[in-house]
């Protein structure tokens, strides 16, 4: 089982793959880390010497069913996890068996789906792309 928690100022959003929260954690990618190396070479001599390295800015990628008992409880919930994820600055804790990761985030992209028929059901799903501290 993955499960997200996500702390921000506006308060606490559980996501889990089982949607007892009416927050259904559809698909998650926490990205890859991605470096700047530079290196100092010589025409001399094979090779080079590692001299700096960075790690660059991530993104994760999450894709949320959104669920609510009507209609309005479903936008209540689109709004209130859309303004999480707009903070400047929160966290994501992604917890599974066996570990946990804690991400410091940055304001998301998101966009969300609002189909006609699954709203109907009380269900939008938001696809996020999310920032993060490497």
């Amino acid at each position: 089982m993955i499960a997200l928690t996500i702390t921000a100022g506006t308060g606490t959003i559980s996501v889990t793959d089982s949607g007892t929260t009416g927050y259904v954690l559809e698909s998650w990618n926490p990205g890859s880390v991605n470096r700047d190396n530079s290196y100092a070479t010589s025409r001399w001599l094979d090779g080079a010497s590692l001299t700096s390295s960075r790690t660059e800015i991530t993104t994760l990628a999450a894709s949320i069913q959104v669920w609510g008992t009507a209609l309005a409880d479903t936008l209540t919930k689109v709004a209130t996890i859309g303004s999480a994820l707009g903070q400047f600055s929160y966290t994501v804790t992604e917890s599974h068996t066996g570990g946990s990761a804690v991400y410091t985030c940055m304001p998301a992209d998101y966009s969300i789906e609002y189909n006609p028929t699954t709203l109907r059901s009380n269900m939008a799903v938001i696809n996020a792309v999310i920032p993060r501290q490497p």
